[in-house]
């Protein structure tokens, strides 16, 4: 979700030092570019405590609302669609929060009466909601209300602030859960200690992410008993353990101790050798013995950066994949003076609807990548200065809690990498940092492109049965059709009544597979290819085994809801039933789904003083879940597959790959595929993830060529024996040819256009191989025959060969022609799909 609306100043001005567009090297990390990350991780992590510019001065907060947790956005004064009511009093003026909600308050001036009428907003669109109001001063508690329902009249409040600047307004959720819990503070106002008064819904309405820090330096916040980290964590105990025994990176564990309460903060801090990369995450521990103040507005990304003498701030972010034509669509946003953006999640999976991977252009030819790698809830604010500055904040997006004696919790990951070269060209270089230090490998190796099949649409609820599948893979290796994978899709578990969506019994339906799984899985093994299963482990369907045997592991009990795969119990148990599957039934490859938005039930079972804790452990839950399994099985690949792809932040990444990129695979109203969808989906994805795949089942070039990629599936019925299977082995005989220039450097060859009326074209660059392929798509609505398209990357002095795959015909020029006269494809048809592929002369 995108909202439009600072910490050591950080220079990037030093003078452009980049390569020509076409030299073969120009994407590899320059000097300059090791030499700006070094600067910078000097002055913001040196040896010595925190960074030296650091100020203890506290700096007065200025007059506002601090929304600390709150599902959904708070709103002042007026609702869009209806209006601040309770019962039947309506009211001009105050502040609408759903609970679980906590609102920090300063005032112009000290307070001495708050006034309200508070109850349950009037919506039709709404039923049930119990809630209890708060109003506290620090630890003490100044009000706490009955418990108010939905419909019930206004209840009006009159609290004695007894002179405080700082107070909290919080709404609570009761035992009936979150649900409808839209909480309204009526005409909120606080009579000031100079006779004036003060409206809360008049106050600027702020996030964490956009308060002000009163010092300078450390690139990351947080408030501990109220206070910010800024103010005190220099006094605190520091010490600092290096280890650089990896040639590759130099990981530093930085510990702060305060000797009051005991609580440990620990980054860890990651400094790769071969690109301007750094990565940092957090972790705090209660080593007290009695429970720790409140930790509030965590922030593991919070630095300032400038521009340069020419050129403005430009942010380059995307579109997550909420199923939508539009999913990854590349978006711009200009950050003139003042400008502020605030862009999060929705729903608590980390790509449903913006993706946390971020490029700041800081000016010509320079700037920054910022990611927040969090598979929750993440936000990030972007908060521009009248000067040269700018902000940039991020991480979870609600924290309010205190911890345990002994407990211990982590924050989200904070990645910045650096660049000296154009936006585009820096996109390739965090490519080449993907492969080489992030996605998962297996006996040293990552995984190579591969083709799949998966006919589950086939069968109605998706409720595979094995004579049918057998039938449908017996056709594949009938027609020698070369894939490497079959994929069972949802429904081979018991789910009659509802079909696939019946998860929560974690066993094969026999009626349908009387011998297991392994029918099918014996069967590919003696052909030489491999099985892909699906499971939903985290979501729990009413009427299944583990709603009916374990209630208590469930957010949601018997109905069902979300697993608490963050208990240890629950999760051992979950672990072991897998693992047990995948022995079983011969399973080589794990694809894990998550069709359910979490953040309803991790907001529901906080309580008042641990918001943010259960998403905190259900994340830690998810990773540990998933580590254990490839422990076990050393050779086990994932699939991160949610919704399409909804869950594909940094660290999913670094454990599985999206088999699936988005469950958008047409237009919702036609039967028939959309290509050009699927040729944005890859335009946008491919700036960040190498790898990433779609399927068919038509089989005609044009659709199969716009969604080639990394991973190529196949969804053809075999049964019908007209198809045109000799097109098809053609087609699949070249995505062999080709498949392994997908991992390569990644440019698009034109602007991002959802219209039918243009050529889209990208090209995939393997430099060092000096190979590479070129895809040209003339849309069916496309009114120019012949387009040139001018290439990237090449060695100007080397010749290139450049093959039609459709012709055979070999064009041979210079780089430099390449680069600067272009490659005209022409087709006479429309839509069309042209696919070039080409060699350097060695």
């Amino acid at each position: 979700m995108r909202t439009h609306r600072s910490e050591t100043v950080f220079v990037l001005t030093m003078a452009l030092m980049i390569l020509a567009a076409g030299q073969a090297l120009a994407l590899r990390p320059s000097t300059e570019e090791m030499a700006l990350r070094d600067r910078w991780v000097n002055e913001h992590f040196p040896v010595s405590s925190v960074a030296t510019s650091v100020t203890n001065a506290a700096k007065t907060p200025e007059p506002g609302l601090m929304v600390w947790t709150n599902y959904g956005p708070a709103v002042c004064n007026r609702l869009p669609n209806l209006p601040l009511q309770i019962a039947d009093q309506k009211f001009e003026h105050g502040l609408y929060c759903h609970a679980p909600s906590r609102v920090g308050v300063v005032l112009p001036r000290p307070g001495k009466t708050m006034t309200a009428v508070i109850g349950i907003l009037t919506n039709p669109n709404s039923q049930g909601g119990s809630v209890v109001f708060s109003v506290a001063a620090g630890d003490k508690k100044l009000f706490r209300s009955a418990v108010l329902h939905r419909g019930e009249p206004g209840v009006p409040i009159n609290v004695d602030l007894g002179g405080v600047q700082e107070l909290t307004l919080s709404v609570w959720c009761t035992e009936d859960g979150i649900s409808s819990d839209q909480a309204v503070w009526g005409d909120a106002t606080v009579a000031l200690d100079d006779g004036q008064s003060v409206r809360l819904g008049d106050l600027p309405l702020r996030e964490p992410s956009s308060r002000n820090r009163s010092a300078l330096g450390i690139p990351f916040s947080f408030f501990y008993d109220g206070r910010c980290s800024d103010e005190f964590l220099s006094g605190w105990k520091f010490q600092e353990q290096r280890d650089s025994s990896k040639p590759d990176r130099i990981t530093r564990v930085r510990t702060y101790t305060d000797p009051q309460t005991g609580l440990i903060v620990r980054c860890t801090l990651v400094e790769y050798a071969k690109y301007p990369t750094v990565e940092w995450t957090l972790s705090f521990k209660n080593s007290g013995d009695h429970d720790s103040p409140i930790l509030a507005g965590i922030l593991p990304l919070d630095i300032r950066i400038e521009r340069g003498t020419e050129g403005e701030f430009l942010l380059h972010h995307f579109v997550g994949s909420p199923c939508q034509a539009n999913d990854y669509e590349p978006l711009e946003t200009a950050l003139p003076p003042k400008a502020e953006t605030h862009i999060t999640t929705q729903g608590g999976r980390p790509t449903n609807s913006d993706l946390p991977y971020f490029n700041i252009e800081t000016g010509k030819d320079s700037g920054v990548i910022a990611v927040v790698g969090w598979a929750g809830q993440w936000a990030a604010h972007f908060a521009r200065d009248d000067g040269r500055g700018l902000r940039i904040a991020g991480g979870q997006e609600a924290t309010s809690f205190r911890l345990r004696p002994g407990e211990e919790v982590r924050s989200p990951l904070a990645v910045l990498q650096f660049y000296r070269r154009d936006w585009v060209s820096a996109q390739n270089v965090w490519r080449s940092w993907m492969l080489d230090h992030n996605v998962p490998r297996r006996d040293g190796k990552i995984l190579q492109p591969f083709i799949y099949v998966c006919t589950g649409n086939y069968y109605p609820g998706l409720m595979t049965e094995a004579a049918t599948e057998l039938q449908l893979l017996q056709g594949f290796l009938d027609q020698e059709i070369p894939f490497d994978y079959w994929i069972q899709d949802a429904g081979w578990y018991p789910c009659d009544g509802i079909g696939w969506p019946k998860v929560g019994t974690w066993e094969v339906d026999r009626k349908r597979w009387p011998k297991g799984l392994r029918q099918a899985t014996d069967f590919l093994h003696s052909h030489g290819k491999k099985a892909v299963t699906w499971f939903e482990p985290e979501r729990v369907a009413g009427g299944t085994w583990l709603a009916e045997n374990h209630p208590e592991w469930i957010i949601g009990g018997t109905g069902g809801g979300l697993l608490k795969i963050g208990e240890p119990e629950c999760r051992k148990w979950i672990t072991d039933r897998v693992d047990k599957i995948l022995t079983d039934e011969g399973i080589d490859f794990y694809r894990q789904d998550f069709n359910i938005d979490p953040l309803y039930y991790w907001r529901g079972n906080d309580a008042e003083d641990r918001q943010g804790i259960t998403e905190i452990r259900h994340i830690e839950g998810y990773f540990a879940y998933w580590d254990e399994l490839v422990f076990q099985y050393p050779d086990l690949w994932i699939d991160s597959c949610a919704s399409g792809g909804r869950r594909n932040d940094l660290e999913t990444l670094r454990r599985a790959v999206p088999i699936l990129r988005s469950d958008y695979v047409g237009d919702p109203y036609q039967p028939e595929f959309d290509p050009l969808t699927q040729q944005n989906h890859i335009y946008g994805i491919s700036f960040w993830m190498p790898y990433h795949g779609s399927g068919f089942s038509a089989i005609d070039p044009y659709v199969i060529r716009s969604l080639m990629g990394p991973i190529f599936g196949i969804g053809c019925d075999t049964r019908i024996k007209d198809l045109d299977y000799a097109l098809l082995r053609k087609l699949c005989a070249q995505y062999r040819q080709i498949s392994v220039c997908y991992l390569g450097d990644y440019y698009p060859l034109t602007p991002y256009n959802k219209t039918a009326a243009v050529w889209s074209a990208r090209q995939f660059d393997r430099p060092d191989e000096g190979d590479g392929i070129v895809q040209a798509f003339r849309r069916k609505d496309c009114p120019e025959e012949s387009q040139i398209f001018k290439l990237r990357g090449l060695d100007p002095q080397a010749n290139y060969a450049m093959e039609d795959m459709d012709t055979g015909k070999i064009e041979q020029r210079t780089g430099r022609q390449w680069t600067d006269e272009g490659l005209r494809v022409t087709s006479a048809n429309r839509p069309a799909a042209a696919l070039f592929r080409y060699q350097r002369a060695r």
